[in-house]
């Protein structure tokens, strides 16, 4: 009731699944993506951002027969990607268990997804991490910069400073990306 009851002077509402990672929590994502559609219709839109560990094929058929759009989030290149996120087990291969995910998910969908990369302080090459998931296969890809933060001690996000500096980064990417549209 409560999102029929909010959602009526809108044509349409946009339902994302985001923060930590949803698919986590699968269960409560399928129930609310069923009961969204249920008492909205055609007027709802779904979106999730992930980071692809945990997509299997049961998920990738029920991110399609919803149309789920996903956003898969991975942060350059093996080496950054293993640095930055971790597994519960400590022996899985972050980067290579995303990729195989992601193209399996092209294979079941025939989407090539877009994927967003976040520019810290151990992953601060823009062209770099383009080229990398370029290399994968991944064409749609989006970086930004983590927020900088007043009292910055997590070692990862970037300062004010660290974004000027990573301007001559910046010029490279864009000439790397105008080469590949040529």
């Amino acid at each position: 009731m409560f999102l029929k009851k909010h959602s009526e002077p809108t044509k349409s509402v946009c339902i994302i699944f985001f923060g930590g990672e949803p698919l986590l929590n699968i269960d409560v994502l399928k129930e609310t993506t069923i009961y969204a559609k249920k008492i909205l219709k055609d007027r709802v839109e779904f979106g999730i951002t992930t980071n692809a560990l945990n997509l299997t094929d049961d998920i990738i058929s029920f991110l399609k027969e919803y149309n789920i759009v996903p956003l898969f989030s991975l942060d350059g290149g093996e080496k950054e990607t293993n640095l930055l996120r971790k597994s519960y087990d400590s022996g899985v291969n972050v980067f290579k268990t995303a990729i195989a995910n992601l193209k399996k998910y092209i294979k079941i969908t025939g989407i090539r997804p877009n994927v967003r990369a976040t520019l810290t302080k151990i992953n601060n090459n823009k062209e770099k991490i383009a080229r990398s998931l370029y290399n994968e296969g991944f064409y749609n890809v989006t970086i930004s910069t983590c927020s900088p933060y007043k009292n910055n001690n997590d070692g990862i996000s970037l300062t004010h400073q660290d974004i000027k500096k990573y301007k001559k980064h910046h010029e490279n990417y864009v000439r790397y990306i105008n080469n590949k549209l040529a």
